[in-house]
């Protein structure tokens, strides 16, 4: 439910019923979310619910259109004072997740510390397919570091000796 301050908001950007139900979803999906979702996919029980919130017919639609879909999403920016996902974003998610993969393993807990500093940092979220290939790529380098490390460590004798134990169990 928009607080009195969303809705002074709302009628201060957005002019018309249908805008300002645009808006009012498209403000409160993102406040759940930490991302715009396409108006199409904002379930429709909500939809109805900040419909009635604004007392609004049944027939008012709540798409608006791409044009407007832009200026909202940059009002909705402003007002949050959140910022779009960018390269300064991923290369601060790079970071953390970076020193996260030195003590953690899955990539559910280096995609939790990204999403978290995003969030800490007022960034947008990007797709979830971005940060989960980004966890994969960081912690491949992180345990393949790790292995060279560790090999580093070892004599021609226990390498020798773990190779062994590699080769013997595949030929089994």
């Amino acid at each position: 439910t928009p607080t009195p301050a969303e809705i002074q908001f709302i009628n201060a950007k957005a002019h018309g019923n249908s805008s300002r139900l645009s808006l009012l979803v498209m403000l409160k999906a993102f406040q759940r979310l930490g991302y715009f979702p396409h108006p199409d996919f904002v379930p429709q029980p909500i939809i109805d619910h900040l419909r009635s919130v604004l007392k609004l017919s049944a027939k008012v639609s709540a798409i608006p259109s791409v044009r407007s879909r832009r200026r909202y999403t940059e009002a909705i920016r402003a007002y949050l004072d959140v910022k779009p996902y960018d390269n300064i974003a991923q290369q601060l998610v790079a970071q953390v997740m970076t020193v996260a993969a030195s003590v953690k393993d899955h990539p559910a807990d280096l995609i939790n510390v990204a999403i978290e500093e995003l969030v800490k940092e007022r960034y947008e979220l990007p797709a979830f397919s971005t940060i989960d290939r980004l966890a994969k790529n960081i912690r491949s380098i992180t345990n393949t570091r790790l292995f060279q490390r560790v090999c580093a460590g070892l004599s021609q004798i226990e390498q020798a000796y773990l190779d062994g134990l590699i080769l013997s169990e595949s030929q089994e």
